[in-house]
């Protein structure tokens, strides 16, 4: 087999798997917090009542309360 065709097999396969980390990894701004996030199991709580599937707190912007979603 060409092994030009070798690498692009196995680049397609790696980026493959580079997308579907980056899908399971996705953050956004929860809607719902209020005030500073100071625990991560309150702004947990409130991602998963936005339908998201985690969350955690992020002092490097402020105390913003980032939701742990996938994206389609």
């Amino acid at each position: 087999m060409n092994p030009l065709k070798i690498f692009i097999i196995i680049l397609i396969i790696s980026l493959t798997f580079l997308l579907k980390i980056d899908e399971i990894n996705a953050d956004s701004l929860s809607g719902n917090f209020k005030g500073p996030c100071l625990s991560d199991d309150n702004c947990k709580n409130v991602c998963k009542g936005e339908g998201k599937r985690s969350g955690h707190c992020n002092t490097t912007f402020f105390g913003k309360c980032w939701c742990e979603k996938l994206i389609k």
